[in-house]
């Protein structure tokens, strides 16, 4: 039987910015990644920040650190590639390893 502490406890959310926004930085003049600039990247960054800090727990947000456009990205400038795919991993590993054990929640 299930306890209903249980049945209302929230789950760990990780909401993982995208790192390939800062391709719209680069060279391709075709729509849409000719739109983008490096402050409309930080205030997407603000933004899922602001999102994140709207629940009181359970919420995280995570970011690749040292991300890499120029040997992360494929070569179609729009999807990570296994460097880059590695990194997301690794970052999402390293915020869910940091996090207080809640049981049940915290799971992979």
């Amino acid at each position: 039987m299930w306890a209903w502490a249980d049945i209302c406890r929230a789950p760990t959310v990780l909401v993982v910015k995208d790192q390939v926004l800062a391709q719209w930085v680069g060279g391709n003049n075709s729509a849409p990644w000719n739109l983008g600039s490096d402050s409309a990247i930080a205030a997407y960054k603000v933004a899922v920040d602001e999102v994140v800090a709207e629940f009181s727990t359970g919420v995280y947000s995570v970011e690749v650190p040292n991300w890499n456009k120029t040997t992360m990205i494929c070569s179609d400038i729009c999807h990570p590639n296994d460097r880059g795919v590695d990194a997301y991993a690794a970052a999402v590993e390293n915020v869910l390893a940091s996090l207080s054990w809640r049981t049940g929640q915290n799971t992979l």
